[in-house]
């Protein structure tokens, strides 16, 4: 079998390969490597031979086997995720959709950092949970995805494929997972057939990988016990709980690191230190003779480049690993120049440009050369003037040469004269002042074209599978070392010290002149009343006069027309009200501010998501408000809410009138519940309020002496206590994933389905992305149903509401996705809702 291809004529080197920069340039921080890790590089830099793990979503990669194929066979590892994960929920904040999909791309980034792999996408969008791949591939357009898959086989070249998942269990788990699985096995074929996505075979050209496997556990086979009754003859047993003395660290060690860090879904693990297996069942390929070797037969030496064992090239390097020395790495640099002068001699390919990158930064590295361009502001305008600072740092034995600094956006004075950097010296070159002129918003590219489809529109196919775009403004500096020249490109960020961490690394940004921001996602209109809205315009610039206006429905009155404004500086802001008159009749639309000045217009406002363990992510969006007329009948409540994971349920609760009390479980007193006429606990509360299950008997009391207990969704994994409320339920994993499944209203004629509001399954219409999730699946015969719902050919499911009483008050659980409908204006949530917490069985 021919696996090597030449590179075809439309090869362009730039799109090829940059995966491994890519990915320490998002990071921001600039890296610097100690010499175990400097040696471990080159380990890795001498080996060939690659990995594709495909999956779903974040979180579904075996990071164990991952961390093994990277550090331990020192494979180019990657992991291909077909979604950004956008469709699931948060842990440690508000941000779902789109902002949760930037997050999670984010922790991917991560996690690869420390598990040595890289990262891939596709354009399919995560739309939730589905029950069957069919559904999936219609949503997302199953040819489309397919050649996103193909693509990515064509241009990373695996050697082996790693399915997470069985392709021939559709139905039996997620459809997006039995899917990416599917999607696999049809791109080993057709990555190898140039009639197939003839573009992306002319640009990156055709591919076989020589093995695809499932990564199979216990877990497929229904158990440990099961799991180890069953044949395996058709299995590779991998050993994969190696300790790398070098690193410090096992393999267990690094994956549960890498797995900590998808942080929003709550994915902390422990290390694990003991040996342990991974077993990979062969789907596609030959089975190898040596069941622990999956890489029997593929040449993972410079051979398959042409180069033999007695090459100067091969012989260089061998010889720097042998004697490689940890105190002075840097003897070793003029060694590696000659290297990379060789490699760049041979023909192109995505190997070799790879294999370019990866030893250049090696070489930098072992020169201890430090290079960090910092722009004078943290972000810019098309007409601001941006200059840079790029502080050069030389800590090796040597002189090196600074020949030339350069930009496509930044100017550098004159460059005739190269500059000498001898050991230990640091020098700052500076820009000239420039405009960077309009070359587009720092964006996630992904988010560029919205689109109310479930797949990704790109106006570039090269952007593909990438994590993130090329950086705003990139700064290339040209170095030689004894006469041996080579280059780094570095990313423009913005540094500045924290009082608490020190030295801290935003990415520079470039934005829009002004941006906008209205006060409320969703404006709820439950009477005639008209309710104001403030909208704060932003400047980015200075000088800036512009008039604003809301554009809206023309059933809507908006007061003012318009606001003329003026902002003198960038950095300000100004808050202006407008009065928003509903229709007599329920309906929904949506108002967007918008911006004129001059001949130009403003829509888009500018998110900031920061956490910790990702770079600080500003992003844009056109503003915009759901402006709801409904009917919602009932008295205003006084509720205690408490956090969960994160909703906006309690912002929906203030919309209806009621008084909102936030109830924080770690200082909750019995006081704080008198009065309350009812208590609602947030989504996945037992999953992340310890302090919850303490107060259990305080909360009791309340609902014996009349108060009303309404809990929200949580989770089976990671379950504080399995006792929520007084009156026993347990919950399952039951969902209903079509949002437009029929609702059967159990007891018609019970007070919640009627009283203060009369509701009828068009209440149900208009759901987003699903009914509910991790319904109850038993309960005490105090508990009543009151819904039952299912999935096209399932079962009925009674667990979506359940109702108690206790004492003189009542228990309600409901697994209703209220977190999603209530944030976008669904009027039949809202009045399910305002049913809910009225409920008086008196």
């Amino acid at each position: 079998m021919n696996r090597i291809h030449s590179a075809p004529n439309g090869y362009v080197c730039m799109l090829m390969f940059v995966l491994f920069i890519g990915q320490l340039i998002h990071a921001q921080t600039p890296e610097q490597w100690n010499s175990s890790r400097l040696y471990h590089e080159l380990m890795k830099f001498n080996t060939l031979g690659s990995v594709l793990y495909v999956g779903a979503h974040p979180d579904d990669e075996n990071t164990r086997l991952i961390a093994y194929f990277a550090n331990e066979q020192m494979a180019k590892t990657s992991y291909l995720s077909l979604t950004r994960g956008g469709g699931g929920q948060n842990l440690i904040g508000p941000e779902l959709k789109s902002a949760l999909g930037i997050i999670r791309t984010h922790e991917l980034l991560k996690a690869r950092a420390v598990d040595g792999g890289q990262q891939l996408f596709t354009r399919a969008k995560d739309f939730g949970y589905c029950k069957h791949p069919e559904e999936a591939f219609k949503e997302w357009g199953e040819d489309e995805i397919l050649r996103d898959v193909v693509r990515a086989f064509r241009r990373y070249q695996p050697d082996l494929v790693v399915n997470r998942f069985d392709h021939r269990t559709p139905g039996s788990t997620h459809g997006h997972h039995t899917g990416s699985a599917m999607l696999s096995v049809a791109a080993f074929e057709k990555a190898n057939d140039p009639n197939y996505d003839p573009e992306s075979a002319t640009l990156y050209g055709t591919w076989q990988p020589k093995r695809l496997m499932f990564n199979t556990s216990w877990w497929f086979y229904g158990g440990k016990e099961a799991f180890d009754r069953a044949d395996k003859t058709n299995l590779l047993t991998l050993s994969v709980g190696h300790y790398y003395p070098h690193l410090g660290q096992s393999n267990g060690e690094i994956a549960a690191l890498s797995r900590s860090m998808h942080k929003s879904q709550g994915f902390g693990s422990l290390s694990s230190r003991e040996q342990q297996n991974e077993y990979l069942e062969l789907i596609l390929g030959d089975m190898p003779s040596d069941r622990n070797d999956p890489f029997e037969g593929v040449d993972r030496t410079w051979s398959r480049l042409g180069l033999d064992s007695d090459d100067p090239m091969t012989r260089q390097i061998n010889e720097i690993l042998d004697h490689f020395d940890f105190k002075h790495p840097s003897k070793h640099a003029t060694d590696l120049l000659d290297v990379l002068i060789q490699l760049k001699g041979l023909p192109a390919g995505p190997i070799v440009e790879e294999k370019i990158n990866h030893l250049t930064e090696i070489i930098a590295q072992c020169l201890g050369l430090y290079v960090s361009p910092v722009a004078s502001l943290p972000y810019a305008t098309a007409s601001d003037l941006v200059s840079a600072k790029i502080e050069i740092s030389n800590r090796s034995k040597d002189t090196i040469l600074l020949h030339k600094t350069s930009s496509n956006e930044l100017y550098f004075s004159d460059n005739t004269r190269a500059i000498s950097l001898p050991p230990g010296q640091t020098i700052m070159v500076e820009s000239l002042e420039a405009a960077l002129g309009q070359r587009g918003f720092s964006n996630p590219y992904w988010l560029e074209h919205p689109t109310e489809s479930s797949r990704y529109v790109f106006p570039k196919a090269e952007l593909i599978g990438r994590p993130f775009g090329p950086e705003p403004v990139n700064v290339k500096t040209v170095f030689s070392l004894n006469g041996r020249t080579f280059s780094l490109t570095k990313p423009l960020v913005y540094k500045k010290r924290d009082r608490v961490n020190g030295e801290v690394f935003d990415p520079f940004g470039l934005l829009p002149e002004l941006t906008v921001k209205t006060s409320e996602s969703v404006l709820i209109f439950n009477d005639k009343k008209s309710k104001k809205i403030n909208v704060t315009v932003s400047a980015h610039t200075d000088q800036l006069n512009g008039t604003l206006s809301l554009q809206h429905p023309d059933s809507w009155t908006i007061k003012p027309d318009f606001i003329d404004f003026k902002l003198a500086r960038a950095g300000q802001e100004l808050v202006f009200e407008f009065d928003i008159v509903p229709p007599k009749t329920g309906q929904s639309g949506i108002i967007t501010p918008m911006v004129q000045i001059g001949d130009r217009f403003f829509t888009k406002q500018s998110i900031e998501i920061d956490y910790p363990h990702i770079p600080k992510i500003r992003a844009l969006e056109t503003a915009k408000t759901t402006v709801v007329k409904m009917n919602v009948s009932g008295k205003k409540l006084k509720v205690g809410y408490v956090q969960g994971a994160g909703d906006k349920v309690d912002q929906g609760l203030t919309q209806l009138g009621h008084q909102v009390v936030q109830i924080d479980p770690k200082t909750m007193k019995s006081k704080d519940l008198d009065n309350l006429d009812a208590l609602v606990l947030g989504i996945r509360t037992y999953n992340t309020q310890q302090s919850l299950v303490s107060k259990s008997a305080m909360i009791d009391k309340y609902i014996a002496q009349g108060g009303l207990l309404l809990i929200q969704y949580q989770t089976t994994s990671g379950l504080l206590t399995p006792i929520m409320g007084p009156v026993s339920f347990k919950i399952g994993r039951d969902r209903v994933t079509d949002e437009q499944a029929k609702v059967h209203f159990l007891d018609p004629k019970h007070p919640i389905l009627n009283t203060p509001n009369k509701l009828d399954p068009t209440d149900f219409d208009g759901w987003v992305q699903e009914r509910g999730l991790y319904f109850a699946q038993s309960w005490d015969d105090e508990f009543t149903p009151l819904l039952g719902m299912n999935d096209q050919g399932e079962a009925q499911t009674q667990g979506a509401l359940i109702l108690a009483h206790y004492g003189k008050g009542t228990v309600i659980y409901t697994g209703l996705s209220l977190f999603r409908q209530i944030p976008e204006g669904v009027s039949g949530a809202y009045k399910l809702l305002a049913n809910l917490l009225s409920y008086d069985h008196d």
